[in-house]
């Protein structure tokens, strides 16, 4: 702001604080007094020097111009103060609807607010309740879905052919050759497995811990006259009672494929001459009586083991031997100890009361125990087995209310 302008402001300020004087005499009377005043004096001090009545005029003048001044900042101040008081009236009406209308637009959201707290708390509740029941229902039917898929590796005929592919099994033993352990793939409907009889290496291979030796001294030539496999044996390599059993599981390979029977040649197309078996031109499957228990393997994973027992070993003593433990090796019993049995043999169904003061649930171990009692039937010459008093519907993918048909393919990968 300029000084001039500052000067003018001061000197407003200093009028404005100076008495108000009211005064109804006109601007005429003024100077008519005035000059009354002037022309007296001027007469009676006629003998004084001239210069007096300059002094006197100018100041009579300003006293005037004083005067007429204040009157008119008096009506300036006041105008203003009107046009202020009008001009502040006017913003406090504009404002105090806004601000009005604020505090009604807060008090309102407030409420809207509390109340939607009011509302929304027990849709929060609410929401997480049915998020419990969500995570519930989704964990049971991740254990329903774990259960249709527990490690579940046996397979019978009638789930098979609902499958377009092929079942080849090939038959191991663990290290310590106790238990010959039956590894089945699937394969492409059109492969033709015979011919990976010579693969095993391909398969079994992968698996460090297993002997597939025996397949490497054997090999499928073709099939002879009357559709039987015919195979050529390196009989060097099974000079013992041990290696001809070896020999013997092998050969189920083709059992699995449906053949009853193969036909056996050395290396020269002749029969072939064994220790222990004699000489021998075609061997015909025959099911003899075994257990099955679990088999551990180094990496964790289990495999259904196939222990063979002797002819006149009874059902009731093989599913009670199924509860013990063996002497070597990771096997494990796949029945609790504390289960009996009580069996009703009717032709080729078997029907097995369970007896137990355990609470069996719908888990692993249940359906292992239902597995193995199925494998140890199926060598005994049963094709189904009716599981009795036992409070449950289903097990993993078995069907407890109606008889259960035995698993024709085993530790299927």
């Amino acid at each position: 702001m300029s000084k001039h302008h500052n000067d003018d402001d001061s000197i407003k300020k200093l009028l404005s604080e100076m008495p108000q004087i009211k005064d109804d005499r006109s601007f005429e009377e003024y100077y008519e007094q005035i000059s009354k005043e002037i022309n007296k004096n001027s007469i009676q001090t006629k003998k004084k020097k001239g210069w007096l009545l300059p002094i006197l005029t100018s100041a009579a003048a300003l006293f005037l111009f004083v005067i007429i001044g204040l009157q008119f900042i008096n009506s300036d101040e006041t105008t203003d103060g009107v046009f202020q008081l009008s001009e502040d009236n006017e913003n406090e009406t504009e404002d105090k609807p806004t601000d009005q209308g604020d505090e009604d637009m807060e008090m309102a959201e407030s409420n809207h607010i509390d109340d939607g707290d009011e509302e929304s708390s027990p849709n929060i509740e609410e929401s997480e309740v049915e998020e419990e029941v969500e995570v519930e229902k989704e964990s049971e039917q991740d254990e329903a879905n774990t259960m249709n898929s527990l490690d579940t590796r046996v397979l019978t005929e009638d789930q098979a052919n609902e499958q377009d592919t092929n079942y080849i099994t090939y038959t191991e033993s663990e290290p310590e050759s106790q238990f010959f352990i039956p590894l089945t793939y699937m394969l492409p409907s059109e492969e033709d497995p015979h011919v990976f009889f010579n693969e095993s290496e391909q398969f079994v291979g992968q698996i460090d811990e297993f002997n597939q030796q025996f397949y490497q001294n054997m090999t499928f030539v073709g099939m002879n006259h009357e559709s039987e496999p015919v195979i050529q044996v390196e009989e060097d390599n099974f000079q013992g009672a041990a290696t001809e059993m070896y020999l013997f599981e092998a050969l189920r390979f083709f059992e699995t494929l449906g053949y009853e029977s193969v036909e056996l040649q050395d290396q020269e197309g002749e029969s072939l001459d064994l220790p222990h078996a004699g000489s021998i031109e075609e061997y015909t499957f025959k099911e003899q009586k075994a257990l099955y228990k679990l088999y551990q393997s180094n990496t964790g994973d289990s495999y259904w083991g196939k222990k063979y027992l002797e002819q006149n070993t009874t059902i009731i003593d093989a599913l009670n031997e199924l509860k013990n433990e063996e002497e070597f090796g990771p096997i494990e019993p796949p029945i609790p100890g504390d289960i009996n049995f009580e069996i009703i043999e009717q032709g080729e169904l078997l029907e097995v009361i369970l007896e137990s003061e355990l609470e069996l649930g719908n888990n692993l171990s249940t359906q292992r125990m239902i597995e193995s009692i199925l494998l140890t039937a199926k060598t005994f010459g049963f094709r189904e087995v009716q599981f009795l008093n036992i409070e449950m519907d289903s097990v993993g993918p078995y069907d407890l209310t109606n008889p259960i048909e035995v698993p024709k393919y085993i530790n299927v990968r």
